[in-house]
């Protein structure tokens, strides 16, 4: 009897948290493919991957060194591959932030822990003079879509009333992939160049497109429920569970619970 007390008082706990933790992005055999589209003919438009490799130690933060390999330039008559080198850097992630190590600090560059009408306070490295946030420059909207049978929570990032792209849990963005709060070209940043995620691939398998993005949003409870109403649960990395094991910590319905 005082087992089951102590189980569910450990449930009842669970269940008052807040929503389930971020999917993460930083998983192992993930890749994107990206490219940075130029909009003049005096810049040429490239074409990289971008893979998660092996795990990294940066003080007593445990990373990801990063590998980006780019794969082609357009025009090719005009603009040689030769004169871009690969190169790597290293990616921290933690409670759905995601920190990119320069200059001997972590930028943080997205964080999934923002809802709708939350302000954008982004950085801007480099810059002589700090970026004050705008606050028409904000999380316009927050909902969730479906892709290949998997669930996402998807925000939309955007300046007043203008969607400037799409951020989608566990998949990345949808522009300026890994600048993301940095400022956006339409915001003075680079005018001549847009990055773009074209796909994203989890161990050689394509799980997600650039028109992906632009999915219709499906509502909070169809997203949570099957079509039997009974509840889906999901572990604590995001992945779906059809038999949950004593005593182990699952999501359902966007908060934990503990089976018994």
């Amino acid at each position: 009897m005082r087992q089951l007390y102590y189980t569910m008082i450990l449930l009842l706990s669970f269940s008052m948290s807040s929503f389930a933790q971020p999917k993460p992005l930083l998983t192992e055999g993930k890749k994107w493919e990206c490219g940075s589209i130029s909009n003049t003919e005096s810049r040429p438009s490239v074409y990289y991957n971008i893979k998660v490799g092996e795990d990294t130690l940066v003080g007593n933060k445990a990373c990801r060194k990063m590998y980006v390999e780019y794969t082609k330039v357009e025009p090719s008559d005009k603009y040689s591959l030769d004169d871009y080198k690969d190169y790597s850097f290293v990616a921290y992630e933690e409670d759905g932030r995601l920190y990119r190590y320069v200059d001997d600090i972590f930028d943080l560059y997205l964080d999934f822990n923002l809802k709708e009408g939350d302000e954008l306070k982004f950085s801007c490295h480099g810059e002589v003079e700090p970026v004050e946030p705008d606050p028409n420059y904000k999380i316009l909207k927050e909902d969730t879509i479906t892709v290949r049978g998997r669930e996402y929570r998807r925000l939309t990032p955007g300046y007043i009333d203008k969607p400037s792209a799409y951020w989608v849990e566990g998949i990345g963005t949808s522009r300026e992939f890994f600048l993301t709060l940095y400022l956006v070209p339409t915001n003075g940043g680079n005018l001549y160049v847009t990055p773009i995620m074209l796909a994203c691939y989890e161990n050689g398998e394509c799980i997600f497109t650039k028109d992906d993005f632009h999915t219709t949003a499906t509502s909070v409870q169809s997203a949570k429920e099957d079509t039997k109403g009974e509840c889906e649960l999901y572990d604590i990395i995001g992945r779906k569970v059809s038999k949950p094991g004593k005593g182990k910590v699952y999501i359902s319905k966007g908060k934990k619970h503990v089976a018994f």
